[in-house]
């Protein structure tokens, strides 16, 4: 594990049922400013990792270091900080946000809790207070102050997800989760919010997970990729090696549905 490394899995083992293994002894590391891409399909495995990498399930095996600290076993005062360094944006918007709750309340919600906190890519606004604050998140995301005082049934699909976008990014985690972050999403928003969360990660030097199906997308976000199949990690590699002959037989068959 290297100075840069902010997320170290080591020998990751998860049952939901003693008779079927979820996540098969898994190991791998995140480094600081890079995206690692997670593809796999449905039942890969994927999404119960990214919920024990936030600690949101417990795993049976194995350790999860986060900026250096074992995860397994924290005590909710330790997890509870652990937390507010991480991130997350899940695939469905409408239900990460509150329908009875207009969309400043919802998008200030981390930094609420944080009384005094401002990330340092708006430390130079911090004399604007909460409703300037709220306005400049959303202008990260291409959103007009307007939206701050809608509700979410107001807004698109794709509108809420760049919702859920700045209120990842609002407390500065040391990394955030996509989780299936546009699989809900028409072709055109896709890539609108691809090319978003692309251009955020360069301009604040944001690190990510970023867990998909679509290996096109993976491709397109990832500095480096790996490719889950039951719950085994069998394939990981540079984003520059995705076509080379090495590449285990299940990658080969993702990337036929990639090319065509």
């Amino acid at each position: 594990m290297t100075h840069n490394t902010i997320v170290h899995v080591m020998n990751l083992h998860k049952c939901y049922s003693t008779e079927q293994p979820v996540l098969h002894h898994i190991s791998f590391d995140l480094k600081k400013g890079e995206c690692l891409g997670i593809v796999g399909e449905s039942g890969s495995g994927k999404s119960t990792l990214a919920r024990c990498l936030l600690s949101l399930i417990e795993w049976q095996q194995g350790q999860i270091y986060f900026e250096g600290l074992g995860l397994k076993n924290l005590a909710p005062k330790q997890l509870r900080k652990v937390r507010a360094r991480m991130g997350a944006v899940f695939q469905n918007a409408s239900t990460a946000l509150n329908p009875s709750v207009r969309i400043i309340d919802s998008l200030m919600e981390p930094l609420d809790e944080h009384k005094g906190y401002t990330p340092s890519f708006l430390a130079q606004d911090s004399w604007l207070g909460r409703i300037g604050i709220a306005e400049k998140l959303l202008a990260l995301v291409g959103l007009p102050e307007k939206y701050l005082f809608k509700y979410p049934h107001e807004l698109s699909g794709g509108e809420k997800q760049r919702v859920t976008i700045a209120r990842a990014i609002s407390t500065e985690p040391a990394f955030i989760v996509l989780d299936e972050p546009t699989a809900s999403l028409d072709v055109t928003t896709q890539a609108i919010i691809l090319n978003l969360l692309k251009d955020l990660k360069e301009s604040l030097s944001l690190s990510y997970l970023f867990i998909s199906h679509d290996l096109a997308a993976v491709h397109f976000m990832s500095d480096r990729i790996i490719v889950m199949k039951n719950g085994h990690i069998v394939d990981q590699f540079g984003v520059e090696q995705i076509f080379s002959d090495e590449r285990h037989s299940y990658t080969k068959q993702l990337l036929q549905v990639f090319a065509g």
